[in-house]
Order: C-alpha cells, then structure tokens, then sequence
C-alpha cells in the first residue's frame, strides 16, 4: 500500500502512515456467552500490494482477521470473524451488544478533537471536544482530529451484519441479537487531509465508491422541487391540539399578510391514536369532520397551498400499533409482537412495504402530496434479538422509501433519525432533520439549536441535505434563526402560532413568488470554530456556505457582553483571491482578501452577516442587497469601485 503499513509490537498492531505511527496497542477483544470472552492478539500479517491482513485468531475463534486496505490515502477496516463449531450441541456465540471490540491507541499529538454521538434519546447528536480520545463518549458516530500536519476523520460505518461506533479508544461492533457466531463486514474508514472538510468528505466519497456505505451520497438524490418553497408547519402552532379549523385560520392569516407559503406540514395530532399507540389510517373526525379529502381540496383551492404533507412515525406512533384496533386487525399479516409485548410492523422488507404503501395508498387518495416521517432512530429497539438491527433498520428504510416513492415522487423529510444506523440506510430520500426540536419557550433553545445543526452538518451532510428544522417568524430569535435558515442551505419553513407572523424576517429569505435562496451545501462552522466548543464557551461561532463562486459568513454568541471577532480568508475552504463583501444590515462594502480580514463586534442574541462576491477584472457581479443570501441570487455586473470607496 502507498502510505500504510503495519507492525507487530508484543501481539499488538501499529498502524504507521507515512512513516509516522498513526494508531498501536491495537487487539481485538470478543464478548462470548458464558465464560467464553477473551482478548485476542496479532498472531500475523499479511501485506500484499492493495491490502493488509492482520490475523488474530484463537482457539476458539479461527477465523479473525482485520483486512486493510487502501483507497487514495483513505483507509478501510473490514473483520472477518468466524467461532469455532462444537459437536456437543453448545458453544459459543458473540453477544448481542458489542460482540467484538476493536482496541486502539491515537499515536500523534490530537491538537483537537469533534466528535459526534447520539443524544440520551439517541435520536439526535451531541458534540463532544474532548482531546483525550480515551475519554469519548459511548456510541461516538464521528471523530474528526487535527494532527501534527494533517485532519484525520474517523468514520464507524454500518455493514449488514451489525453496527459500528467508537467509545473511548476502542471500536465497538454492535449486532443487536444473540446467538451470532459469524460477524463480518467493513466497520471503519480513516481519512487524512491537510483540510479538515476534505477528510470528511473523502472519507464519504471513498466509502460510497468502494460500496463500504451501500446508499447513495448525496450527490446522487433529488433533492424535492417543493421544498424549494417557502412552508409551514403546524407542531408549534398546535402541537396535537391539531384541527381543519385552527389551520384554516392560520392559512387565512397567510393570505391577509400576503406571506407566500407554498406548502404545509399537518404534524402530529391529526391521526386517530390510544395510548401512544396507533389505531387507524385515517385522520381523526372529531379534528377533521369534513374528511381530508373535502379539506386539502379546500385549502389548495381557497389558499393557494400547492402541497400538503401530514406527519407520522417510523414504527406506526410512538409506541407501535393498539392491538385489536382498525389497524391491527387490516394489517395483521404485516406485524409482529416484540419479546417486550409491544405490536409492531414486523421487520421484513415486504411486511414493512405492505404496511407504508397501505397507509400512504389512503393517504395519496385524499390529496396528500409527502410525509414527514418521526421516530427514526427508536426503531432498532423494537427488533433487539429477533435479527441484527442493521438488517431490519436497512429493510424499513428501503420500504419506507420506496413506499414515498410510489404515492409522493419520493418528497419525505426524515426525522429523529440522525444515528447513523439509519442515515447510512436510506436508499433514495434526500432530505433529514438535522437537529433537535426547534424549542421557542427555552431562552437557551436557539444556540443549542446553532450548536446541533452545524456540527452534524459536517457529516449528515455528506448523505442527506439537511434540514435545520422549523422557526416562529415572531420570536425575540427571529432574526437570528432566519439567518440560520438561510444559510442552511435546506428547506425553510415556519411553525407560527394564530396571529404571530410577520413578513419582515420572512421577506429576505424568499423571491415573489415565495421560492427560496438556497445555498450549495449546508451551513458548517468555519476552520477556527471546528475544535473548540465556541457557543458554549460565549465565543462568537462563525459559520459558512456559498453559492457557486459566492460566499456567505454569518456570526452568532451568546456572550452577554459584546464580543469581537474577525474573518480571515484561510478560515473558508476554497475561498481565494480579493471579494468584495456587503455586510447585510449596514448595507456597507468593504474589500476582503488575505491582507484584508473583516474585524467586527457582535453583541448577545444579535447576528452579522455578509455576502462575498469575487472580483474579477476590477468588476463584481453583485447579488440583491434585499435577501439574505444575496449571494444565492440574480447577479449585477458593477465596477468595484463604485462599491468600495
């Protein structure tokens, strides 16, 4: 291989990247049945070309090895793992959590660290910046280390025998049922670059080409036409006290502000449903007398909706399906009881697809045009011990797509899915929730909210476009999370209640006929912001994206004093040469280039913004001083110096 190589150190590997020790102290331990766990350590190496072999087989696993291999200075971790067959009628098998363990040691100085792992509720992720990668949280889905000379991502993958994630300094390979005695598949890629957002996204790349991730990169989605319009959601507005009549005066409010939206979300609340637990199909006729039906044929014709999308969740409702209601009795064939008690779709692709294309069926008749689809990442816990949960999660997703695909052009915004069990198994959709809830009562929510989207954007956004979530137009945030949304470069939508919208932060994000500006990719925290915890240390956290050869800067803190802060050019990737920048509030030009930083002040709950354009033979094309994203718009040919004096 080009740069890789091994050595046995005492039955332990190194791994040596251009002649510099990357990781050692690596073995493997296996968690058996009974009294059967055990260490197991390099007993050889085999280096051809194109791969490595380490073998650390046992007696009673005989087959265990870790086969490296390289791609373009990306490297590819796969295990081969195979216990021995007793004739006695018992023997061992790999636990169900964490069968094998892959232990290892970070050899260069890690001058910082961005690591990623599911929240307590597993359905979102929480960022970490801890140096000592001994100290990484459980169930860590992301590592991104700036090293002596290079940005090293590490990124655990899901085959389809189990699931891979880093805790602590070891790598930790999950099946989710028991009696296994074979585990194989690739479970790690490493990348480094001398940029960070380029390990991260050739790590992807590599991944994606190589088949170690089995779905589509986002490059290859359709992102959907709708969502390039302005929207709104009703959970804020109404949460489940959700009705025909409360929507349609909100739609009626739309109409006499002249707010141009587009399309609406009919979220939580408009099913009919016992216990947490789902009971029908079909809307609710104490919340919707009139049926959908009469009703969205109504809204599309008296308010210029174009499309109406409801809610519902992964597993049916929260908590799966009522037994012996509507539902269960329709679906019997396509559910199962868990060893819990709790009825559920069962976790076949064809019983999973029955079930979506039933629902969806009705829903399409009755002028649904896309769903939003709830309680992603909770699923795998209804399937523990029946099968692996990564053969069940893959199945779901694949019949849930497809199943969007059939009845609504393939328009689903995933949500509460962000463990990557369940991004790297969507074949087909473009769009995931990319944060927690959007929470307007917490004081605190918006810069938990900044903090969530931009550091999972860094790798979601390698899938999936992403999507910042919903906003109140009328909130003392507004400005704040319309920038955000903004510069997302996702959908845009709001979630106002009754009587609490406004055109004046909506005005700036979308054009007269109410499509939006949407940038390239989303919204990622500049260089000097990705390894330390800047929202929660009051610094100001700067994030970017750009829209062809134009860029977009936008500074946030949550310091109650003013703070300073200063964009340098070497802080943006692929950011070169002299731009003109218009600082959107003041409406003032300035000049920017290597020798020209932007030096500013932001003060608490306050946000800055400015759009680059390149200059080029002492002209520049200038986008609309009116929008957020000037950047993203028409273009106006100027001389510079009738911008900057």
């Amino acid at each position: 291989m080009k740069h890789y190589s091994v050595v046995d150190v005492n039955g332990r590997a190194m791994i040596v990247f251009d002649g510099k020790a990357l990781l050692d102290n690596i073995y493997i331990h296996a968690n058996l049945n009974r009294y059967y766990s055990r260490d197991c350590f390099l007993s050889g190496i085999k280096q051809t070309d194109n791969e490595i072999i380490l073998d650390f087989a046992d007696v009673l696993i005989p087959t265990l090895t870790v086969t490296l291999k390289e791609y373009d200075g990306v490297l590819q971790f796969t295990i081969d793992a195979q216990l021995k067959e007793f004739n006695n009628g018992f023997g061992a098998y790999f636990t169900s959590d964490r069968g094998i363990v892959l232990h290892y040691r970070l050899c260069p100085e890690n001058k910082g660290c961005l690591s990623s792992s599911p929240w307590w509720d597993r359905f979102w992720q929480a960022h970490c910046f801890e140096k000592d990668i001994s100290k990484l949280p459980v169930v860590t889905q992301s590592v991104l280390l700036s090293l002596d000379e290079k940005h090293c991502h590490l990124l655990p993958l899901t085959c389809e025998m189990f699931r891979s994630e880093i805790s602590g300094s070891s790598l930790e390979m999950t099946s989710g049922c028991s009696a296994r005695t074979k585990m194989s598949g690739t479970f790690l890629t490493i990348s480094l670059a001398e940029d960070p957002y380029h390990a991260i996204s050739e790590n992807f790349v590599k991944a994606g080409q190589t088949n170690a991730i089995r779905v589509p990169l986002k490059k290859k989605r359709v992102y959907p036409e709708i969502l390039e319009k302005f929207g709104w959601c009703s959970w804020n507005a109404f949460y489940t006290d959700l009705s025909s009549e409360g929507v349609c005066q909100k739609l009626e409010e739309f109409r006499q502000k002249k707010i141009p939206v587009k399309w609406i979300i009919l979220d939580d609340g408009w099913l009919q449903s016992c216990d947490g637990r789902l009971t029908s199909f079909r809307e609710d006729p104490n919340k919707f007398p009139e049926g959908f039906r009469t009703f969205i044929s109504r809204i599309k014709s008296e308010y210029g909706i174009e499309k109406v999308g409801v809610w519902h969740a992964f597993t049916g409702y929260w908590d799966g399906i009522q037994p012996n209601s509507e539902v269960a009795k329709d679906q019997k064939e396509n559910l199962i009881v868990t060893p819990g008690g709790s009825l559920v779709i069962a976790p076949t692709y064809q019983q999973q697809f029955n079930f979506f294309d039933a629902w969806h069926s009705y829903l399409e008749k009755q002028g649904i045009d896309f769903v939003k689809v709830d309680n992603q990442s909770g699923a795998s816990d209804y399937y523990n011990e029946l099968l692996p949960s990564s053969i069940a999660i893959a199945a779901a997703h694949k019949a849930l797509d497809d199943s969007v695909n059939k009845h609504f052009g393939g328009c689903v915004i995933n949500c509460m899915g962000m463990n990557m069990e369940n991004v790297l198994a969507r074949p087909s959709s473009a769009v995931n929730r990319n944060s927690y809830d959007y929470a307007p009562g917490n004081t605190a929510g918006f810069y938990i909210h900044l903090w969530d989207n931009i550091y999972s954007a860094l790798f979601h956004d390698q899938i999936q476009y992403c999507d910042y979530d919903m906003w109140w137009s009328v909130h003392d945030n507004a400005c704040m999370n319309a920038v955000l949304r903004a510069i997302s470069g996702g959908p845009i939508y709001i979630s106002d209640e009754v009587g609490k919208s406004e055109l004046t932060y909506i005005a700036p994000l979308i054009d007269e006929a109410g499509c939006i500006y949407r940038c390239d990719h989303a919204a990622y925290p500049t260089k000097d912001c990705l390894y330390e915890d800047v929202i929660r240390e009051n610094k100001v956290v700067k994030i970017f994206n750009r829209s062809d050869k134009n860029f977009a800067v936008a500074a946030f803190c949550q310091n109650p004093e003013d703070v300073n802060g200063t964009i340098h050019i070497e802080e943006i990737p692929e950011m070169s040469g002299s731009y003109a920048a218009q600082d959107y509030f003041s409406k003032k030009w300035i000049l920017f280039d290597a020798e020209h930083p932007i030096h500013f002040k932001v003060k608490f709950n306050e946000v800055r913004l400015w759009n680059f354009y390149p200059i080029e033979d002492k002209r520049v094309q200038v986008g609309r001083a009116d929008k957020f994203m000037g950047c993203a718009t028409a273009k106006t040919e100027c001389f510079v110096s009738e911008l900057i004096k």
